[in-house]
């Protein structure tokens, strides 16, 4: 049954004053699972544009942006807004109010990864399956580069000049050749991320440990690009020899963002693995690019 397509975004205080912009759609069936999207560093619900019409006929969806992205709060100072534990304490405390008492799953990308390992141990009675997209053992190299000793205004500065390094990493060599529309559309929405918060953001971050990746008991899915430079293959191969039920598939022309490079791979990979486990499956209708905050109303 189709998601409630009356549901709005919604100002959500998760603690401490944090406020959050979230999204919820209850699926029409009260007992249907939901699904968790978690983004990235920098990164946005709306990265899950193409994902989440696909979950809305057995699913609950369910994503928010962290403090300081997308829609969501940017409080001006402060490393303890954007510490890896306050960013877990804001998952949980969301996925608390929403959950089913089984079967849920966490889809989550690059950083994001990272957080739902560590939001693991508090929900793993009720998830059943996790998909991590763009996953990696060890913290990139970027997050501790000495970049971000600059003050702030030295970093807004020099942002034009980081774009481009940025591009060749994140992406494909052929999305940068034939869909130049997305990059600028991702690169005009990080333009409102404020330096501020990516440096507090790089400060406060935190990598789960070895111990925390073999935690993760739940059948995983993990998605690589073959050219995702920002974390590449052979961190995503460690991962997968640390988590005992995963599996690893690496998707065709994808860099960091198989899930708005290649959508039909991405999906494919998705559907074989909820049937594999005997999910819910993903409704039957075909991939497309859509805004997420539409992806249950259209």
């Amino acid at each position: 049954m189709e998601s409630n397509a009356n549901s709005q975004p919604q100002v959500y205080e998760t603690g401490e004053g944090r406020k959050v912009k979230l999204w919820y759609y209850p699926n029409n069936d009260q007992e249907a699972p939901i699904a968790y999207f978690i983004h990235g560093a920098g990164g946005r619900s709306d990265q899950f544009r193409t994902l989440t019409p696909l979950f809305r006929e057995n699913y609950s969806i369910l994503h928010f942006d962290f403090v300081g992205h997308g829609d969501s709060d940017k409080p001006p100072l402060g490393i303890e807004y954007y510490r890896a534990e306050r960013i877990v304490e804001d998952l949980l405390h969301v996925y608390n109010k929403h959950k089913q008492n089984t079967r849920n799953i966490v889809i989550c990308h690059s950083y994001g990864t990272a957080l739902a390992t560590m939001l693991y141990p508090s929900i793993k009675e009720s998830v059943s399956a996790m998909i991590m997209i763009g996953t990696c053992k060890n913290m990139p190299g970027t997050a501790r580069h000495p970049i971000i000793y600059l003050p702030v205004w030295a970093l807004e500065w020099m942002r034009p000049m980081m774009r481009r390094p940025f591009i060749n990493k994140a992406y494909h060599s052929k999305t940068r050749r034939n869909n130049t529309e997305l990059i600028e559309y991702e690169d005009n929405c990080s333009k409102g991320n404020t330096m501020h918060v990516m440096k507090n953001l790089a400060w406060g971050m935190k990598w789960p440990t070895t111990e925390e990746f073999e935690a993760v008991e739940c059948p995983c899915l993990l998605i690589g690009g073959e050219e995702d430079l920002l974390t590449p293959v052979s961190e995503m191969d460690q991962v997968h020899q640390c988590i005992p039920s995963s599996e690893l598939i690496i998707a065709p022309n994808s860099g960091h963002f198989p899930m708005l490079e290649n959508v039909e791979a991405t999906a494919e990979c998705i559907a074989n693995f909820l049937l594999k486990n005997s999910l819910p499956p993903l409704n039957a209708s075909e991939p497309k690019e859509i805004s997420v905050n539409e992806a249950a109303s259209d």
